[in-house]
């Protein structure tokens, strides 16, 4: 849920090359979320709702480029690395 997420499904939904499934808890849910990731190019990170995401160290993982959409998200090593530059 939430209005980011919402909004995200109503724009991109039919897009072409666009994949959005619902996810489900659970290691099932999980692995079918990692195969999900091993097969794209990008994923998207919307904002949850604490300010760093398993969703986003799940992307990298993967080898999948995040595309992250939040104002507030935390990034591992933030205070190290220059995200702007990656």
């Amino acid at each position: 849920g939430g209005k980011i997420r919402s909004k995200l499904v109503d724009q991109l939904s039919g897009a072409d090359g666009v994949i959005i499934e619902e996810g489900t808890s659970g290691e099932g849910g999980k692995e079918a979320a990692q195969n999900g990731m091993r097969k794209s190019i990008f994923c998207l990170n919307p904002a949850g709702d604490t300010p760093s995401s398993a969703r986003l160290f799940d992307a990298i993982v993967s080898g999948c480029i995040p595309v992250i959409v939040s104002d507030e998200l935390e990034l591992p090593f933030e205070g190290i690395l220059d995200y702007r530059k990656v």
